[in-house]
């Protein structure tokens, strides 16, 4: 079948570039399972090119003209694909299939047509019949077929491009590459567009539902883009909870709290950023508020650029029904007595639920001090965690699962994955770092009686403590300069 055709250029020996993405879900049948991507065609004949999938297993390329020539790897289901094509009227046309790997090897600086000949996963070029110039036009076809007795396919499209240049459907203007994401809806039924769960966490069959890929090459390219996502208070209307020394600071009043006074971005900072777009991340930053001097916990006269996602998912574990990957990309350059946690709660907690996936804060106990964010945390509250990092201490946790060198300046992948048999585990960059022995209830006290609660993703780049002992201290405000907190992306998925 042919569920739709975009694009349609008229005759001549024009040339026609375009992208998407595409990801598939294939079960093979008695007979070979098949799917076709881009179409390129002769108006009177199909002088044609699509990749195809044999088997489940493999692209390879099917033409109908002379000249074709492929060279085709092995593909994954369940995995997003760039599909890039190139149509040249008269002459022939050329496609290329990228992995998520092989468009990361590239992007830099901007993509080439050298580079993705260089650098891909499959690749197709196609030369067309003399003669036929005249006639040959070029159209995005999004085509799937399937053949075979009992062999079935789901096909996921989107971010489709098409342009006369390679910048127009891969690269930005300014010649930086741009991956076509989406940020998604929320739900499988409406998922997102972007990359596999990284490091095979939890297994094949996970759909992306929220991809939140910072900076101007992303999906949240700016503080608009920030506003229509995230909120810059937590479920309970507080824009510093009872642990935190500093407060939230909104970027703009539209996007300020109705129920406390909040500092805004550039009013209350003295015309300083809270937030910062660079092409591949975001950067979050500590302020002094209203012109303080030195930032007291107890004063809350310091700034941050924290921030929780508005959508929440209705709940978590069997009450969700639903497998759960949460994976966040992160580094920071911090100050003594920061605060820092990627962490879920709900619109309860009686204590809990609640999962950190990593907190970590500046404290200065004697000798010890943790200043550099080198020792961290990781747990549940109420669950039955069994790397303990309370009595034994923050590095011997470490050392129990084999980290004994964390450098925090440097980009770590956290990742949540809660089952919907209320089993639990944690990673940074693929080491398990907390696990439970039994189940994880997502209701208020995570106890199988209690109530249901909703989940929500929050992101704490913060500073201070007001309860705290060793980490309630002041600081000079000069202290806050060259740091930060910086955000690469965070991705939902699942299954």
């Amino acid at each position: 079948m042919r569920p739709f055709t975009t694009g349609l250029f008229g005759t001549g020996p024009q040339t026609v570039w375009a992208s998407y993405l595409f990801s598939y879900n294939v079960t093979p049948g008695t007979g070979p399972s098949y799917y076709s991507g881009l179409i390129t065609q002769n108006s009177s004949y199909p002088d044609n090119g699509r990749f195809g999938l044999s088997n489940a297993s493999n692209f390879v390329a099917n033409y109908e003209s002379p000249g074709g020539t492929s060279s085709a790897g092995a593909s994954a289901q369940n995995t997003t694909y760039l599909m890039v094509g190139k149509y040249v009227g008269g002459t022939g046309m050329t496609l290329w299939v990228l992995s998520t790997a092989n468009y990361d090897a590239i992007k830099s600086g901007g993509i080439t047509e050298a580079e993705l000949n260089a650098t891909n996963t499959a690749k197709m070029s196609d030369n067309f019949a003399t003669g036929d110039a005249n006639v040959l036009q070029a159209y995005l076809s999004i085509y799937s077929s399937t053949f075979g007795n009992g062999s079935s396919q789901s096909v996921t499209i989107g971010s489709i491009k098409m342009g006369s240049t390679i910048d127009a459907v891969v690269n930005n203007s300014g010649g930086s590459s741009s991956a076509p994401e989406q940020i998604g809806g929320g739900t499988i039924a409406n998922p997102a567009v972007g990359p596999a769960p990284s490091y095979g966490i939890g297994g094949a069959g996970f759909t992306i539902v929220k991809n939140w890929n910072f900076g101007t090459n992303g999906t949240i390219k700016n503080n608009a883009d920030l506003e229509a996502n995230f909120q810059f208070h937590d479920q309970f209307e507080q824009i510093a909870n009872k642990n935190y020394g500093a407060v939230m600071v909104a970027p703009s009043a539209a996007s300020a709290s109705t129920h406390v006074t909040q500092p805004l971005e550039g009013t209350n900072t003295g015309g300083a950023p809270v937030r910062s777009y660079f092409a591949d991340y975001m950067r979050t930053y500590l302020v002094p508020l209203n012109g303080a001097t030195t930032v007291v916990p107890a004063s809350l006269n310091c700034g941050s650029g924290s921030f929780q996602a508005k959508w929440t998912l209705p709940n978590g574990g069997s009450l969700l029904g639903k497998d759960i990957i949460w994976e966040t990309r992160v580094r920071y350059v911090t100050p003594p007595y920061f605060w820092f946690s990627i962490w879920n709660s709900g619109n309860i907690w009686n204590p809990g639920a609640e999962m950190d996936l990593v907190e970590s804060y500046g404290e200065s106990s004697g000798s010890y001090t943790n200043y550099v964010g080198k020792y961290w945390h990781s747990n549940t509250v109420a669950g039955t965690d069994q790397v303990n990092y309370t009595g034994s201490g923050w590095g011997n946790g470490m050392s129990s699962v084999g980290i004994t060198n964390f450098d925090a300046t440097q980009y770590h992948v956290w990742t949540l994955a809660y089952y919907k048999d209320n089993t639990y585990a944690i990673y940074v960059d693929s080491v398990q770092v907390q696990f439970g022995s039994g189940p994880y209830y997502w209701t208020a006290g995570a106890t199988s009686s209690g109530t249901p609660i909703n989940m929500s993703f929050i992101f704490d780049g913060t500073w201070g403590s007001r309860t705290i002992t060793n980490n309630n201290h002041s600081l000079p405000a000069a202290s806050l300069n060259g740091t930060y907190y910086e955000w690469d992306y965070s991705r939902v998925y699942l299954r």
